[in-house]
């Protein structure tokens, strides 16, 4: 019998731009059996999108460190995690930071979220592609169809530092209100980047769009990924750098 996707309501209490997804609990439950960690064990959030997983973390009795790339600590650390920090950097430069973070044999935790197809036509999205062709660029629809859960796969290690422990993979489905998608798509950069008179009219439709399609309510549908790889001695030879997807236009 297929298992149902956990939910997540977006609630009024998480501050806009900062709409980041929780982990499935199966997931912090992996990291944790794979990487076991003791009670005094030191771990580090690295960079933004960690707070929920840090969260999570500490529930389980860990002492939780959160720290900006620009404003690192001195000591090294059992488990550095990160999310959006990575995204972010060249695939040769992904690892360098973590690894001088790390003891010997320390762990590297990289969360990603990808966007992907619910099964029954991915509506919210497929309405919305008329809008995004007229603010932002057209055939935005080439991108579609969504990945399935099942192509999701882990990003890859830089074999010269690390070796590869786990990757674990769970769908997650969140729902909006309409000012809650709306908030979602503020914090985005493409929608930051257009001018205000812009930027106010395309939420404007965006908001309206929601209201009288899909009664206020919309679902996204999610794969979170966990990729854990540990630290070893360096040794000669090419890196294999970190797989880098090709992100949908909106994705977050």
């Amino acid at each position: 019998m297929r298992r149902a996707a956990p939910t997540s309501d977006v609630q009024a209490s998480i501050p806009p731009g900062r709409l980041r997804l929780q982990a499935p609990v199966e997931l912090v439950d992996q990291l944790l059996t794979a990487a076991e960690l003791a009670p005094e064990a030191s771990l580090l959030g690295y960079g933004a999108g960690t707070e929920q997983l840090g969260a999570q973390l500490a529930e389980h009795g860990h002492t939780v460190t959160a720290a900006d790339p620009a404003d690192l600590p001195s000591i090294a650390f059992d488990l550095v995690f990160a999310a959006t920090a990575l995204h972010v950097q060249e695939p040769a430069e992904v690892y360098d930071t973590p690894y001088e973070l790390l003891k010997d044999d320390g762990y590297l935790a990289m969360l990603h979220s990808y966007h992907i197809t619910d099964g029954a036509g991915d509506k919210p999205l497929t309405a919305s592609l008329p809008l995004y062709d007229r603010y932002f660029h057209p055939g935005l629809h080439k991108r579609l169809p969504l990945p399935e859960l099942a192509a999701i796969q882990p990003a890859q290690a830089d074999v010269r530092r690390f070796k590869p422990i786990g990757f674990w993979k769970a769908p997650l489905v969140v729902r909006y209100t309409t000012e809650r998608y709306a908030q979602l798509f503020e914090s985005l950069p493409a929608v930051q980047s257009l001018v205000p008179e812009k930027r106010d009219a395309f939420m404007e439709e965006l908001r309206q769009l929601v209201d009288k399609q899909f009664r206020g309510r919309v679902s996204k549908h999610y794969a979170v990924a966990l990729t854990l790889v540990q630290k070893t001695r360096p040794k000669d030879g090419p890196a294999l750098a970190c797989v880098r997807r090709a992100p949908h236009f909106f994705d977050e």
